[in-house]
């Protein structure tokens, strides 16, 4: 069995049709009023909501498909492995000697507490 699309009560679509007149009449005032500027200006006015609607759909589409295509399609095309793999590991630790090497272990008790720099700059 087709299901069709539920059609709109005929209130709802004199209740469009009175918005579309109101519309239409509003920018035929400004048309009389201020010329074509004005009714380009009021045509805008009357079809904000829906641009900034389309704006922010542009916005998001142009923002979300290249994050999609320079994150994700990589890696499925190419089929780059998790960062547990053997050959992402050695260099973690790696990381981790040179890091060691530099600043010495996380917790050193020798390091007196507090502001180190103000410890070296002040006589004492």
């Amino acid at each position: 069995m087709d299901r069709q699309k539920p059609s709109r009560s005929g209130t709802e679509l004199m209740l469009d049709l009175a918005r579309l007149l109101k519309a239409a009449v509003r920018i035929a005032r400004a048309a009389a009023v201020a010329g074509l500027p004005g009714a380009a200006a009021a045509a805008v006015k009357e079809t904000l909501p829906f641009l900034v609607k389309l704006a922010v759909g542009i916005l998001i589409f142009l923002i979300a498909v290249p994050m999609v295509i320079f994150t994700a399609l990589p890696n499925i095309f190419f089929e780059y492995e998790s960062s547990d793999t053997k050959s992402v590991c050695p260099y973690d630790a790696t990381g981790h000697d040179h890091r060691r090497r530099l600043h010495g272990p996380w917790r050193n008790s020798s390091v007196p507490r507090g502001n180190p720099v103000g410890t070296r700059i002040a006589p004492g």
